[in-house]
């Protein structure tokens, strides 16, 4: 159904977002002229980030939409790639630790909490580990940002397509419907 493959997109960008970022901020950061400790302390902020949202995410799904949590979820990991391919400045660092790490926590949650409002415990398990081979082929977005690097001077291109595409997909997410025949709505 297309809401399988939104919400294959949706862990695809989310897993992209976090390998390229934890691969590439610092070397990206330093090329900027951020000191290699701060560019470490961003790295590891995204990470506690990332706890606390799956923490606080957890705390507040049965209160909040699960399509809202991804929402917001996608659209905060676009604008944090956008804002580490922007690297200088305080504002942008924040943004970029906050969004990655908010985007990260509050998407896989979502994700898997629509799965199986969508379709249901039957099939779980299967659909779960579809979705989970999916999003390690994003371990490729990487390479790619090495070779833009490579052939463009600078991981920035790489990360504002990042949050491009991201964007896309947050959208795609906020138009999404339930299947017509998800578990939740037949009985």
């Amino acid at each position: 159904t297309p809401q399988f493959y939104v919400l294959l997109a949706a862990y695809f960008t989310h897993l992209l977002a976090v390998s390229v970022a934890a691969s590439i901020s610092v070397a990206h950061l330093t090329e900027k002229g951020v000191a290699a400790a701060t560019a470490g302390l961003l790295l590891s902020l995204e990470g506690l980030i990332t706890t606390l949202s799956r923490l606080g995410g957890g705390l507040i799904a049965d209160r909040v939409s699960a399509k809202l949590l991804l929402v917001v979820g996608q659209a905060a990991l676009a604008i944090g790639c956008v804002a580490l391919g922007h690297g200088q400045g305080f504002p942008a660092q924040m943004l970029y630790a906050f969004g990655i790490g908010l985007g990260f926590g509050l998407t896989v949650l979502a994700v898997t909490l629509l799965l199986l409002e969508y379709f249901g415990p039957r099939n779980n398990l299967e659909i779960f580990a579809l979705t989970c081979l999916v999003g390690a082929v994003s371990a490729v977005g990487s390479l790619v940002a090495g070779v833009v690097r490579d052939h463009l001077g600078g991981f920035a291109p790489a990360l504002y397509g990042m949050g491009g595409l991201i964007a896309l997909v947050a959208v795609a997410c906020a138009l999404m419907r339930p299947p017509a025949a998800s578990p939740k709505r037949s009985g």
